[in-house]
């Protein structure tokens, strides 16, 4: 099972990844927003994953959006998005199924 590749989400939004070469646990790549004022545009990502044996691989990925005009009005840009979730075979077709988390988020440092 392999996360290098170009995947397609649900909503026509495209993720290109590529494996880091030093580090088989860090992937790049590029999202294909399909949404929005981010339509069409290019944004990187980076993430890690990890398998220890499992029968599926767990991930985590983030994506900086620095969109012109802001998609939504007042909104903080750029902002970031998380996803995590996992790689996995379902009905003998390799998936990805994430949770992602929008930013930004506040928090306090003590």
């Amino acid at each position: 099972m392999g996360l290098q590749g170009i995947w397609w989400n649900e909503i026509g939004g495209k993720l290109e990844i590529e494996m880091e070469t030093s580090d088989p646990k860090t992937f790049r790549g590029v999202y294909h927003s399909n949404f929005g004022t981010a339509f069409e545009k290019n944004y990187p990502l980076i993430g890690r994953c990890v398998n220890r044996g499992l029968a599926s691989k767990m991930l985590a990925f983030v994506v900086v959006w620095d969109v012109e005009p802001p998609a939504i009005p007042d909104a903080v840009n750029p902002s970031v998005t998380a996803w995590c979730g996992r790689l996995q075979v379902v009905d003998g077709e390799e998936v990805i199924a994430t949770t992602w988390i929008p930013g930004p988020a506040h928090g306090t440092r003590r």
